[in-house]
């Protein structure tokens, strides 16, 4: 047999309106009737529809997943795929669903809130170039939150870690290790993080007095492939690096394939290290030292912050993460 509330309330002989009123927490239920209802629910093992209950409000119970790049890229990709993994299992924990949207048209974004198909929705990579899609669901008060900090506006609610602090992190390792020839290898133009690393990577030299060689500085397509790719570019250039620092360890993790086909090896030749600090960094050849975010963190912050603006209607802030320095077998002192 089917419980339902109907099916309660006759058991606990009172309207389904006060059943539905203790499965909502309200408070205005005599504390005798809220426990003999509970007792009931317990043991028929009702479980409550989140989707009927949805309907009731004007809610989907729905958060839309935007992501504004291709599909294959986000879930092939270690970083996201660890995001997603945390933003779904908050959503599944609090009694939502999760709704994949696939877009980058504003359009199509505005079209499934007013549709009522999500209630708000979780960005997981933002450039900024994406600004006017920030500005026109900021302009129509459409709920929304990010994984990415985007300094050149704050009208985005993000969950991130400080790039350029930890980027910096990153090069002063290597600098103390006594490396002063270092290359990089840069994901993107667009992506504030990857601009903010740059960044850092620039000042740090600096700061050190070490001089900035364009050439041992390469643009990658951000994926194992482009790692090689870059990394192979840098060893052509015949500059005798012995380090290199790189926006990702998905990129990393293809440049270490490249230093060894070469006939060098990590770190005895070259020492590399990555960032973001994907569960395949520590299985890598050799283990590679990272910069560390809490990644799977994120999806779930971002899940608590966007659930809880909804239902308590309440304006949220920031949350500002901390990365950390993983030191594996990738780096070694230099030894002139």
């Amino acid at each position: 047999m089917t419980v339902t509330i109907k099916t309660i309330a006759k058991m606990a002989n009172v309207s389904c309106t006060t059943v539905s009123r203790v499965l909502n927490n309200r408070a205005d239920v005599n504390p005798e009737t809220r426990k003999r209802i509970l007792a009931i629910v317990e043991k028929s093992g009702f479980q409550p529809n989140a989707f009927a209950r949805g309907i009731q409000s004007k809610q989907s119970r729905c958060i839309g997943l935007i992501i504004l790049h291709k599909m294959s890229y986000i879930l092939s990709d270690n970083f996201y795929s660890q995001i997603i993994m945390g933003l779904s299992d908050e959503l599944l924990r609090q009694n939502y669903f999760l709704l994949v949207c696939n877009t980058e048209k504003i359009q199509d974004i505005v079209k499934i809130y007013r549709q009522g198909r999500a209630d708000g929705f979780v960005f997981v990579r933002l450039g900024e170039d994406d600004l006017s899609i920030i500005d026109t669901l900021d302009a129509m008060s459409i709920p929304f939150v990010a994984t990415t900090r985007l300094s050149s506006t704050n009208k985005i609610i993000h969950i991130d870690i400080d790039h350029y602090k930890a980027a910096c992190q990153a090069m002063e390792y290597l600098i103390l290790l006594g490396h002063q020839k270092i290359g990089m290898i840069v994901e993107s133009n667009t992506l504030s993080c990857s601009k903010n690393r740059f960044r850092a990577y620039q000042d740090s030299l600096e700061k050190h007095g070490l001089c900035f060689n364009e050439k041992i500085v390469v643009r990658s397509v951000p994926n194992m492939q482009g790692g090689y790719s870059a990394m192979q570019d840098i060893l052509n250039t015949g500059e005798k690096v012995t380090a290199v620092f790189i926006d990702g360890d998905e990129l990393a993790i293809g440049a270490m394939k490249a230093v060894r086909d070469s006939g060098k090896k990590v770190p005895d030749d070259i020492s590399i290290i990555g960032f973001d600090g994907i569960p395949a960094s520590q299985f890598s050849d050799p283990p590679l030292t990272t910069i560390q975010q809490p990644v799977y963190e994120k999806g779930v912050l971002a899940a608590q912050l966007l659930i809880g603006k909804l239902e308590n209607k309440k304006e949220i802030t920031s949350v500002d993460l901390e990365a950390r320095l993983i030191i594996r077998e990738s780096v070694r002192e230099y030894r002139a």
